[in-house]
């Protein structure tokens, strides 16, 4: 009798024990990314890239407006930038074939993965 009663008291508080390290963890896993936001000390702000967005999209609403242009206004339009609406927004976040030497490309990386499968039989 007693020993049953040990039993129950265990059982019960192991339970409570597991139940709150399970919603400790979830309440610590959902706060993280929020924690994390607020303690990056870089100079990034979250509206920065707003600005060259708006102006984007301005451009984009302008040209929908209008009848298609000529081969030679597009030509004109986009010269030094990676298209006639972007122009050279955030032309230094792309990759180029400089930035990318020493990288293996996903066909590389696949084919490389079915060799290793058709050899291992």
């Amino acid at each position: 009798m007693l020993v049953s009663k040990i039993n129950t008291i265990l059982k019960n508080s192991v339970c409570f024990i597991l139940s709150a390290v399970l919603c400790f963890s979830l309440i610590t896993s959902f706060a993280s990314p929020a924690a994390a936001g607020l303690a990056d000390n870089s100079s990034s702000s979250v509206t920065k890239g707003e600005a060259n967005l708006n102006k984007i999209q301005a451009k984009t609403d302008e040209l929908a407006q209008q009848e298609p242009p000529s081969l030679e206004q597009v030509q004109e339009r986009n010269k030094g930038g990676l298209n006639e609406v972007q122009g050279n927004a955030d032309m230094g976040k792309m990759v180029t074939p400089e930035d990318a030497q020493g990288t293996v490309s996903p066909k590389d990386q696949i084919q490389k993965a079915l060799d290793k499968l058709t050899n291992a039989k």
